[in-house]
């Protein structure tokens, strides 16, 4: 039962911050943005290990 807290943690914490991080890369300009997302387009796609 102590369990679920955690894992609730963690998920809001990861969605915070990947929240974050992808309103970084939407909105402020930088040079290569094409490139940087295209690369973790591919890791996405590439999958891992469970």
């Amino acid at each position: 039962m102590s369990d679920a807290g955690g894992n609730g943690f963690t998920t809001r914490r990861f969605l915070a911050v990947s929240g974050l991080a992808g309103y970084g890369l939407a909105r402020i300009p930088y040079r290569y943005a094409n490139a940087v997302f295209y690369f973790i387009v591919a890791t996405l796609l590439a999958g891992g290990r469970s």
